[in-house]
């Protein structure tokens, strides 16, 4: 199983190297599993919905449940005093996050993909909440955007309105 190699493979390697990291998948039924065994390693854990389609038997699907997931990782983390990185755009998580002061912690950043949301990122570093952006690359960086896009239509909209006002997003301060 490919999370069983990858999660082998950090262990190996954050037993030698402090400057490393880990995704966490919330969406996967192993994921807390995986977590505690992360949770003992030094490097940064960056916790993530999960992208992909996988089988009902392995993973939630989008829904209630699996934003509960998230957040149970996420305490899991932070009772952990663990380095970690809150990776998502949902609006839901995030004030859920903030209502437990999460995202105060020296340790807590979050992550937004460049571009989605950007008066988000904008807003959270004005708050004072560390904000990494990334940029999605390899073979499958198509699919992860239409994904993300997938997941907050107002993101196709503004795409479409920057189109026609290109200038826009510049005046109102969403150079990223």
């Amino acid at each position: 199983m490919r999370q069983q190699a990858i999660l082998s493979t950090y262990e190996q390697l954050a037993q030698r190297h402090a400057n490393i990291g880990i995704t966490v998948q919330a969406h996967l039924h192993r994921s807390v599993e995986d977590l505690k065994r992360a949770l003992v390693l030094p490097g940064k854990i960056r916790l993530v919905k999960g992208a992909f389609k996988e089988p009902q038997n392995l993973a939630f699907g989008r829904s209630a449940e699996l934003n509960e997931h998230y957040l149970q990782l996420a305490k899991l983390c932070v009772e952990a005093g663990h380095d970690c990185a809150i990776a998502t755009h949902d609006q839901e998580i995030i004030d859920e996050l903030q209502k437990r002061e999460y995202l105060k912690l020296p340790q807590v950043e979050l992550e937004l993909l460049y571009g989605v949301r950007p008066e988000l990122a904008l807003s959270m570093r004005k708050a004072g909440v560390p904000v990494r952006l990334y940029l999605p690359y390899g073979k499958e960086w198509y699919l992860y955007l239409c994904h993300r896009l997938a997941e907050y239509p107002p993101n196709v909209h503004k795409a479409i309105a920057d189109m026609l006002d290109p200038v826009r997003t510049t005046r109102l301060g969403y150079e990223g």
